[in-house]
């Protein structure tokens, strides 16, 4: 693949040699006072190639959070089923649905 398909040939801003590559990662969410974990898997995000450092767009941080914190905030609640646990794969929700507040 080359640069005018889209890879990324930036360098990692730890100062390493790697270059940063364009993966999907899975995310973990809790809160303090929550029973909620909320696991996101398909999060678009730059990884360098030597020390592994992950970079993920503030927009994208936006909208996982979007999605996230109403979640979290009804874990606080009292009487819900024991410690529930919620997964969401990222990607699957189509563009409408990912737009920003």
């Amino acid at each position: 693949m080359n640069r005018k398909q889209g890879q990324h040939k930036a360098r990692c801003l730890k100062g390493c040699k790697g270059r940063l590559e364009p993966v999907f990662i899975a995310e973990t969410y809790t809160r303090r006072g929550s029973r909620m974990v909320v696991t996101v898997t398909g999060i678009p995000a730059l990884e360098c190639s030597v020390c592994h450092e992950r970079l993920t767009d503030l927009g994208t941080f936006g909208e996982v959070e979007q999605f996230v914190s109403p979640l979290l905030e009804a874990g606080r609640r009292r009487g819900l089923l024991p410690v529930p646990r919620v997964t969401i794969e990222f990607l699957r929700f189509p563009p409408s649905e990912r737009r920003s507040a």
